[in-house]
């Protein structure tokens, strides 16, 4: 077991699974709880049991036809230096539902930074994004947090995420996250 703390972040690893915890600028604590790969059988949810099998026949490529039934629900990151971009916002995603159709469509090729869950929050959670792109692994978390809704109006919210680490048809590699609020 081992704590890395810094003003705003600890961190616990414990068998190898991370645990989080950070404070934003107004007092607001956000907690993000890694799970072993198996746990996304054990969850019994259809749609991450199916992505996973869909990553696992695609050995990754997002383009490939074993996603075609699921694309619509994921989110696409893509690195450019040291931020990362939206490459694709599926309608039937957790972020176009709880942020917004209009949101959704704007957000192609912007920055996550551009987003309105503020630095500290992006920074949070983009260290899992870069571990899962350098491994090519998967990566399951529950994720406590503060966002805003479509309204503007900052709303406590907990999800389950799912990181895939995925391949664009050019080969370029990058992210496919899927969430949902539990």
């Amino acid at each position: 077991e081992t704590w890395k703390q810094s003003s705003d972040l600890r961190v616990k690893t414990e068998n190898g699974l991370v645990t989080k915890s950070f404070l934003d600028e107004e007092g607001r604590q956000y907690l993000a709880q890694q799970h072993p790969t198996s746990f996304i059988v054990e969850m019994k949810n259809r749609l991450f049991a199916e992505m996973l099998k869909a990553w696992g026949i695609s050995a990754g490529r997002i383009e490939d036809p074993a996603f075609d039934d699921l694309r619509d629900h994921l989110v696409l990151l893509r690195k450019n230096g040291n931020d990362w971009l939206f490459a694709a916002i599926g309608h039937e995603s957790t972020y176009a539902k709880w942020f917004g159709w209009g949101w959704s469509k704007s957000a192609i090729g912007r920055s996550i930074g551009h987003d309105d869950v503020g630095e500290g929050y992006n920074a949070f959670t983009s260290t899992d994004y870069d571990e899962v792109l350098q491994s090519g692994s998967v990566r399951v978390d529950d994720i406590r947090g503060h966002l805003p809704d479509k309204e503007g109006t900052t709303q406590p919210v907990l999800f389950r995420r799912m990181l895939l680490g995925c391949s664009f048809p050019e080969g370029d590699h990058g992210l496919a996250v899927l969430a949902a609020v539990v």
